[in-house]
């Protein structure tokens, strides 16, 4: 048991959860170059509320065209605070690629019109289940374990607390 307490108490040696299941968000559209397109402040907008209704810290950050892929054009992250390393870590990533993956693809679309269009893709992540799951254990524990935020209750059988003794 002080094993597992130090390791949820710790994450001093906590820097990144690399291989990770998620909840993708995909759009694909039709509105060619468009900066700010609806479809994708909306993927931003649900991702941001999410990590509202669950009261993680966050900040939402835009990223530097150099720190972009080969088939991005605008990409903003949210990063979620982890007191144990007091720093903001990536929990988001929300990305404009234009035309850029769907011309690899040779991907169009068929209109009403009945001519094709390139088509915009935008995806975002809404939640890194690990990494998510780092987050919530940073920023809810407590002594005898990890409350369990509001939001996410329902799903587990309406327990408040998460106890550190639970699986042994």
């Amino acid at each position: 048991m002080v094993l597992i307490r130090e390791v949820f108490l710790g994450f001093k040696y906590y820097k990144r959860v690399h291989q990770f299941e998620k909840i993708e968000q995909f759009v694909i559209s039709y509105s060619r170059y468009t900066l700010k397109s609806k479809e994708f402040q909306l993927l931003l907008e649900r991702s941001e509320k999410f990590y509202q209704q669950i009261k993680l810290p966050y900040q939402i950050v835009k990223m530097n065209s150099s720190e972009l892929n080969s088939f991005s054009f605008l990409k903003f992250d949210i990063e979620a605070w982890f007191p144990g390393s007091k720093t903001y870590r990536e929990v988001v990533s929300c990305t404009n690629c234009l035309n850029m993956q769907s011309n690899s693809l040779k991907s169009k679309i068929k209109t009403q019109n009945i001519f094709d269009c390139d088509m915009c893709t935008f995806n975002s992540t809404l939640a890194a289940t690990e990494r998510l799951m780092c987050a919530i254990v940073e920023n809810y524990q407590v002594k005898e374990g990890v409350k369990i935020p509001l939001r996410l209750r329902k799903y587990c059988n309406d327990r408040k607390l998460l106890r550190f003794n639970t699986f042994f």
